[in-house]
């Protein structure tokens, strides 16, 4: 019998780390898909996998984008967030990056992939706790098994608190981007053609939050920011570039010499 059950912990165990990694990939290509901006898609396969496995584990163990996009929260091009970049009498330069909520920070520095691995967590460690249960309940139960129990009743509780914050701060932010997109719509309808490209870079922003994080539909095609990307995430062979040698100017008996122009380097 308590073969059985070691058994049975281990295949789920095995089933756990396999649906981490499948819910990682698919979180992983659906951010190349709606963060086009934010990678280089004309690249080689190479480079595209090798974007594939950083991203993948990135995700898989929560780093935060804080850490992962800092080159794109501290460029100077910002149409949605406040930026500021000063430097001190000692020569430090420092950047200062705000949000409009406290919500928005705590949900975009996820990019709710933290909301997808708890859930496989959950989904998971309900039935390896009850494993441990019965297996500790059914033989010599020693130190160590006491130890891995205890701990995983605190990881299980923590993990049950951090998702019931999750959904408490995903409300807030829906509500307050929702808010902001409205405002945006509106001030659109009576801008003039200089700010109608920034409003709509900001509405853009906006919607892909209320899309990927939220699961709103785009009420307009103008809001949808993928229209502009139509390869987006797509791996493709690096473009080639042929710089021609300028053209000689003509010999003295009339013939133009057109060696040079023919002649090119591939870079």
């Amino acid at each position: 019998q308590y073969v059985y059950l070691n058994l049975a912990f281990v295949l789920l165990l095995i089933a756990k780390l396999i649906a981490w990694l499948i819910f990682a990939m698919r979180r992983t290509l659906d951010r190349f898909q709606h963060d086009p901006g934010d990678f280089v898609l004309h690249t080689t396969k190479k480079d595209y996998l090798i974007r594939l496995i950083f991203t993948t584990f990135f995700i898989m163990f929560d780093i935060p984008t804080d850490v992962t996009d800092i080159p794109i929260l501290t460029h100077t091009r910002k149409p949605v967030q406040p930026f500021a970049v000063f430097r001190s009498k000692e020569m430090y330069r420092a950047w200062v990056v705000g949000w409009s909520s406290r919500s928005q920070y705590q949900i975009e520095s996820g990019k709710a992939s933290n909301h997808q691995n708890l859930l496989v967590s959950l989904f998971f460690d309900v039935p390896l706790l009850l494993l441990k249960y019965f297996l500790a309940h059914g033989s010599d139960v020693s130190p160590q098994l006491v130890v891995a129990i205890c701990w995983s009743t605190i990881l299980f509780i923590m993990q049950v608190r951090a998702l019931w914050f999750f959904r408490k701060r995903r409300k807030s932010y829906c509500k307050n981007m929702s808010a902001e997109a409205t405002k945006l719509q509106q001030d659109l309808e009576g801008s003039t053609p200089e700010q109608q490209k920034e409003l709509l870079t900001r509405l853009r922003i906006v919607w892909r939050g209320l899309h990927t994080i939220c699961g709103k539909e785009i009420p307009n095609p103008r809001f949808d920011w993928r229209s502009e990307f139509p390869d987006v995430g797509q791996p493709a062979e690096a473009p080639t570039t042929r710089i021609q040698d300028r053209q000689r100017p003509a010999a003295a008996s009339g013939v133009s010499d057109t060696s040079g122009a023919a002649a090119g380097t591939e870079t």
